[in-house]
């Protein structure tokens, strides 16, 4: 997950990338399932989940990055070997963040490639990512993740996960 923007502890971002040439990145509803299980796996010692939606090309993500410090802690506790080479500073924190990123896509790519019989790359080039500057971007990008199946015509109510327990979550959705 090459990209310029920095992990900021603390911080939200929208994480996003869709299917090479727009095609499918999810074939069966298990796939789904799968995806999912390996994001837990890999990241959610170092990022809440805050809102996400999965469509069959593509997905949207809004995480809040944890505290530097619980992202060592956890990574300590993962990785108990890799001591020496943590120091407490927020350089550590992208990569950490970045390889975790980058080992789930990884897996997800290989366990894809294998049942589908395929090769190569599945995504449209490196995962994207948008640190959320502002509460009006947070409260627009949280209406768009919720809207998005609608949008693609894949429901007619928005069934999404949404964990809003600790923001001021106070837009107007028309219809819900």
């Amino acid at each position: 997950m090459a990209n310029a923007e920095k992990w900021y502890p603390e911080q939200y971002y929208h994480i996003y990338n869709r299917g090479n040439n727009h095609s499918t990145i999810f074939y069966t509803d298990s796939n789904y399932h799968y995806f999912l299980d390996k994001f837990s796996e890999y990241l959610l010692d170092y990022i809440d989940i805050i809102a996400y939606t999965l469509i069959s090309n593509h997905f949207h993500f809004l995480i809040k990055i944890k505290t530097q410090r619980t992202i060592i802690k956890n990574f300590l506790k993962k990785y108990p070997g890799k001591g020496k080479e943590v120091s407490d500073n927020e350089e550590i924190v992208n990569k950490i963040i970045g390889q975790a990123f980058s080992n789930m896509f990884n897996s997800y790519i290989k366990f894809i490639n294998k049942q589908e019989n395929r090769t190569g790359g599945l995504f449209e080039g490196k995962c994207q990512r948008k640190l959320i500057k502002s509460d009006e971007y947070l409260n627009a990008l949280i209406a768009y993740i919720q809207y998005n199946p609608i949008k693609h015509v894949l429901t007619q109510t928005s069934e999404v996960f949404l964990n809003l327990g600790s923001l001021n979550y106070s837009i107007n959705l028309p219809g819900l």
